[in-house]
Protein backbone atom coordinates (compact mmCIF):
# COMPACT_ATOMS: atom_id res chain seq x y z
CA UNK A 1 0.00 0.00 0.00
CA UNK A 2 1.25 3.28 -0.83
CA UNK A 3 -0.18 6.88 -0.23
CA UNK A 4 -2.80 8.41 -1.97
CA UNK A 5 -3.08 12.13 -2.96
CA UNK A 6 -6.46 12.44 -4.01
CA UNK A 7 -8.21 15.52 -5.93
CA UNK A 8 -11.47 17.58 -5.23
CA UNK A 9 -14.72 15.96 -5.14
CA UNK A 10 -15.63 15.56 -9.43
CA UNK A 11 -18.05 18.23 -10.40
CA UNK A 12 -21.02 15.69 -11.16
CA UNK A 13 -20.48 13.60 -8.29
CA UNK A 14 -20.72 16.93 -5.86
CA UNK A 15 -23.50 18.38 -7.29
CA UNK A 16 -25.57 14.76 -7.76
CA UNK A 17 -24.67 14.66 -3.91
CA UNK A 18 -26.18 18.23 -3.08
CA UNK A 19 -29.13 17.28 -4.67
CA UNK A 20 -29.31 13.67 -3.41
CA UNK A 21 -28.02 13.68 -0.35
CA UNK A 22 -29.19 10.40 0.97
CA UNK A 23 -28.86 9.03 -2.60
CA UNK A 24 -27.11 5.39 -2.19
CA UNK A 25 -23.97 4.33 -4.37
CA UNK A 26 -26.48 2.42 -6.14
CA UNK A 27 -29.12 4.27 -7.08
CA UNK A 28 -26.97 7.07 -8.22
CA UNK A 29 -25.12 5.05 -10.62
CA UNK A 30 -28.52 3.75 -12.36
CA UNK A 31 -29.66 7.15 -12.20
CA UNK A 32 -30.36 8.21 -16.18
CA UNK A 33 -32.25 11.32 -15.43
CA UNK A 34 -30.68 13.31 -12.83
CA UNK A 35 -27.25 12.82 -13.96
CA UNK A 36 -26.45 10.16 -11.40
CA UNK A 37 -24.90 7.60 -14.24
CA UNK A 38 -23.09 10.54 -15.33
CA UNK A 39 -21.59 11.63 -11.41
CA UNK A 40 -20.84 7.61 -11.12
CA UNK A 41 -18.43 6.83 -14.32
CA UNK A 42 -16.74 10.55 -13.77
CA UNK A 43 -15.99 9.68 -10.29
CA UNK A 44 -14.88 6.27 -11.15
CA UNK A 45 -12.52 7.85 -13.79
CA UNK A 46 -10.90 10.53 -11.04
CA UNK A 47 -10.39 7.76 -8.78
CA UNK A 48 -7.80 5.47 -11.40
CA UNK A 49 -6.36 8.64 -11.98
CA UNK A 50 -6.02 9.78 -8.64
CA UNK A 51 -4.21 6.78 -8.21
CA UNK A 52 -2.47 6.33 -11.52
CA UNK A 53 -4.01 3.00 -12.36
CA UNK A 54 -3.10 1.62 -9.01
CA UNK A 55 -5.27 -0.73 -6.28
CA UNK A 56 -5.04 1.03 -3.43
CA UNK A 57 -4.25 -1.54 -1.28
CA UNK A 58 -2.44 -4.17 -3.51
CA UNK A 59 -0.87 -1.90 -5.86
CA UNK A 60 -1.54 -4.12 -8.46
CA UNK A 61 -2.52 -2.52 -12.22
CA UNK A 62 -6.32 -1.00 -13.34
CA UNK A 63 -6.59 -1.50 -16.95
CA UNK A 64 -9.55 1.02 -17.95
CA UNK A 65 -9.82 -1.68 -21.03
CA UNK A 66 -11.00 -4.20 -18.62
CA UNK A 67 -13.15 -2.10 -16.14
CA UNK A 68 -15.05 -5.71 -14.75
CA UNK A 69 -11.80 -5.92 -12.82
CA UNK A 70 -11.97 -2.69 -11.02
CA UNK A 71 -14.19 -2.00 -7.85
CA UNK A 72 -15.01 1.15 -6.24
CA UNK A 73 -14.56 0.51 -2.69
CA UNK A 74 -15.99 2.44 -0.08
CA UNK A 75 -12.67 2.53 2.84
CA UNK A 76 -15.63 2.95 5.43
CA UNK A 77 -18.67 0.39 4.51
CA UNK A 78 -21.58 1.66 3.06
CA UNK A 79 -23.93 -0.47 4.39
CA UNK A 80 -23.19 1.28 7.91
CA UNK A 81 -26.24 3.44 8.79
CA UNK A 82 -24.99 3.95 12.52
CA UNK A 83 -24.74 7.61 11.87
CA UNK A 84 -26.05 10.17 9.87
CA UNK A 85 -23.03 10.12 7.42
CA UNK A 86 -23.75 8.82 3.89
CA UNK A 87 -21.02 6.84 3.85
CA UNK A 88 -21.99 5.63 -0.49
CA UNK A 89 -21.45 9.07 -1.66
CA UNK A 90 -18.45 10.67 0.45
CA UNK A 91 -15.63 11.71 -1.89
CA UNK A 92 -13.15 10.85 1.13
CA UNK A 93 -14.41 7.16 1.38
CA UNK A 94 -13.69 6.41 -2.20
CA UNK A 95 -10.96 4.31 -3.58
CA UNK A 96 -10.60 2.15 -6.80
CA UNK A 97 -9.20 -1.47 -6.24
CA UNK A 98 -9.06 -4.33 -8.17
CA UNK A 99 -11.41 -7.36 -7.72
CA UNK A 100 -9.49 -9.02 -4.86
CA UNK A 101 -8.71 -12.18 -6.71
CA UNK A 102 -12.24 -13.37 -7.04
CA UNK A 103 -11.42 -13.69 -10.94
CA UNK A 104 -7.88 -16.15 -10.16
CA UNK A 105 -9.68 -19.02 -8.46
CA UNK A 106 -8.50 -21.19 -11.59
CA UNK A 107 -4.99 -20.65 -11.15
CA UNK A 108 -4.97 -19.37 -7.30
CA UNK A 109 -7.31 -21.11 -4.98
CA UNK A 110 -9.99 -19.20 -3.14
CA UNK A 111 -10.78 -18.33 -0.67
CA UNK A 112 -7.22 -18.09 0.81
CA UNK A 113 -5.96 -16.04 -2.08
CA UNK A 114 -8.80 -13.44 -2.15
CA UNK A 115 -7.30 -9.81 -0.84
CA UNK A 116 -8.12 -6.23 -0.82
CA UNK A 117 -11.82 -4.98 -1.14
CA UNK A 118 -12.92 -9.35 -1.64
CA UNK A 119 -11.24 -10.11 1.66
CA UNK A 120 -12.12 -6.73 3.87
CA UNK A 121 -15.83 -6.92 2.55
CA UNK A 122 -18.30 -4.23 4.52
CA UNK A 123 -16.38 -4.61 8.21
CA UNK A 124 -15.78 -1.93 9.52
CA UNK A 125 -11.80 -1.38 9.92
CA UNK A 126 -11.48 2.65 10.68
CA UNK A 127 -8.63 2.75 12.97
CA UNK A 128 -7.10 -0.74 12.94
CA UNK A 129 -5.50 -0.80 8.94
CA UNK A 130 -4.02 2.01 7.41
CA UNK A 131 -6.11 4.50 4.91
CA UNK A 132 -3.88 5.12 2.35
CA UNK A 133 -5.61 8.49 2.19
CA UNK A 134 -3.95 9.12 5.73
CA UNK A 135 -0.62 7.70 4.93
CA UNK A 136 2.45 9.74 4.97
CA UNK A 137 4.76 9.78 2.29
CA UNK A 138 8.01 9.08 3.73
CA UNK A 139 9.45 6.77 4.57
CA UNK A 140 7.44 3.78 3.26
CA UNK A 141 5.37 2.04 5.24
CA UNK A 142 6.21 -1.43 3.93
CA UNK A 143 9.66 -3.40 3.80
CA UNK A 144 9.93 -6.17 1.05
CA UNK A 145 11.48 -9.61 1.48
CA UNK A 146 13.19 -10.06 -1.62
CA UNK A 147 12.92 -13.94 -0.96
CA UNK A 148 9.59 -14.44 -0.26
CA UNK A 149 8.13 -11.87 -2.01
CA UNK A 150 5.96 -10.74 1.17
CA UNK A 151 5.24 -7.44 3.08
CA UNK A 152 6.89 -6.41 6.29
CA UNK A 153 5.90 -3.25 8.51
CA UNK A 154 9.00 -0.83 7.80
CA UNK A 155 11.17 0.33 11.28
CA UNK A 156 11.81 3.27 10.09
CA UNK A 157 8.32 4.37 9.57
CA UNK A 158 7.20 2.93 12.71
CA UNK A 159 10.23 4.97 14.14
CA UNK A 160 9.09 8.48 12.45
CA UNK A 161 5.34 7.65 13.13
CA UNK A 162 5.03 5.86 16.50
CA UNK A 163 1.58 7.12 16.43
CA UNK A 164 -0.91 8.40 13.62
CA UNK A 165 -4.22 10.33 14.88
CA UNK A 166 -6.18 7.61 13.62
CA UNK A 167 -4.34 4.36 15.43
CA UNK A 168 -6.54 2.94 17.72
CA UNK A 169 -4.37 -0.27 18.23
CA UNK A 170 -1.46 -0.20 20.29
CA UNK A 171 1.29 1.12 17.77
CA UNK A 172 1.96 1.60 14.32
CA UNK A 173 3.80 -1.53 14.03
CA UNK A 174 0.43 -3.34 15.10
CA UNK A 175 -1.32 -0.86 12.89
CA UNK A 176 0.45 -2.04 9.40
CA UNK A 177 0.41 -5.49 11.01
CA UNK A 178 -2.94 -5.90 10.46
CA UNK A 179 -3.64 -4.23 7.50
CA UNK A 180 -1.33 -6.79 5.64
CA UNK A 181 -3.82 -9.09 7.49
CA UNK A 182 -7.29 -7.92 6.83
CA UNK A 183 -6.45 -7.22 3.29
CA UNK A 184 -4.36 -10.62 3.13
CA UNK A 185 -1.60 -8.71 0.82
CA UNK A 186 0.97 -11.42 1.54
CA UNK A 187 -1.44 -14.55 0.03
CA UNK A 188 0.89 -16.52 -2.25
CA UNK A 189 -1.35 -14.84 -5.37
CA UNK A 190 0.27 -11.55 -4.73
CA UNK A 191 3.68 -12.46 -3.25
CA UNK A 192 4.30 -14.49 -6.64
CA UNK A 193 3.21 -11.15 -8.59
CA UNK A 194 6.05 -9.07 -6.46
CA UNK A 195 8.64 -11.96 -7.11
CA UNK A 196 8.27 -11.37 -10.99
CA UNK A 197 8.93 -7.92 -10.67
CA UNK A 198 11.43 -7.84 -8.28
CA UNK A 199 13.14 -10.68 -10.09
CA UNK A 200 13.26 -8.61 -13.33
CA UNK A 201 15.04 -6.10 -11.61
CA UNK A 202 17.30 -8.06 -10.74
CA UNK A 203 18.17 -8.79 -14.53
CA UNK A 204 18.05 -5.61 -14.98
CA UNK A 205 20.63 -5.04 -12.70
CA UNK A 206 22.95 -7.99 -13.57
CA UNK A 207 22.97 -6.57 -17.46
CA UNK A 208 24.50 -3.51 -15.99
CA UNK A 209 26.88 -5.78 -14.44
CA UNK A 210 28.00 -7.49 -17.84
CA UNK A 211 27.78 -4.06 -19.43
CA UNK A 212 30.18 -2.88 -17.20
CA UNK A 213 28.30 0.13 -16.39
CA UNK A 214 29.02 2.54 -13.36
CA UNK A 215 26.68 0.80 -10.47
CA UNK A 216 25.74 4.05 -8.36
CA UNK A 217 24.91 6.21 -12.08
CA UNK A 218 23.20 2.83 -13.84
CA UNK A 219 20.90 2.44 -10.64
CA UNK A 220 20.02 5.99 -10.22
CA UNK A 221 18.32 6.53 -13.92
CA UNK A 222 16.34 3.53 -12.47
CA UNK A 223 13.74 5.73 -10.50
CA UNK A 224 12.95 8.09 -13.01
CA UNK A 225 12.37 5.35 -15.45
CA UNK A 226 9.90 3.89 -13.08
CA UNK A 227 8.19 6.57 -11.06
CA UNK A 228 8.67 9.31 -13.67
CA UNK A 229 5.12 9.19 -15.26
CA UNK A 230 2.50 6.40 -14.31
CA UNK A 231 2.85 4.96 -11.49
CA UNK A 232 4.24 0.88 -11.87
CA UNK A 233 2.40 -2.06 -10.48
CA UNK A 234 3.40 -3.20 -7.16
CA UNK A 235 5.33 0.34 -6.39
CA UNK A 236 6.25 -0.94 -3.10
CA UNK A 237 8.41 -3.51 -4.38
CA UNK A 238 10.48 -1.08 -6.54
CA UNK A 239 10.66 2.12 -4.22
CA UNK A 240 12.38 -0.89 -1.77
CA UNK A 241 14.37 -2.44 -4.13
CA UNK A 242 15.80 0.73 -5.64
CA UNK A 243 16.86 2.38 -2.13
CA UNK A 244 18.82 4.72 -1.12
CA UNK A 245 18.51 6.01 -5.12
CA UNK A 246 14.37 5.58 -5.43
CA UNK A 247 13.91 8.14 -1.95
CA UNK A 248 16.38 10.04 -3.41
CA UNK A 249 14.17 10.69 -6.55
CA UNK A 250 10.65 10.21 -4.84
CA UNK A 251 11.92 13.53 -2.50
CA UNK A 252 13.14 15.41 -5.88
CA UNK A 253 9.81 15.20 -7.34
CA UNK A 254 8.29 16.32 -3.99
CA UNK A 255 6.36 12.99 -3.56
CA UNK A 256 3.30 13.05 -1.82
CA UNK A 257 1.38 10.12 -3.15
Amino acid sequence: MKTILKSSCPPHLACYTAQFPDATWESMRNDTAHGGKQAYTEAREHLIQDQKSLCAYCECKLHKETPQRIRVEHFHPKSDTSSVQNWHLDWQNLLATCTGGEREGDVFPLPENLSCDACKKDTIHDGDILNPLRLPPFPAAFCYNMGTGELVPNPDFCSEHPSLPYNTLANTYELLLNTIRVLNLNCDRLCQARLKVSRYLEHQKKDFRERKLKPSAALRSLPQRYFGGQWPAYFTVLRHCLQPYAEEYLHSIAYQG
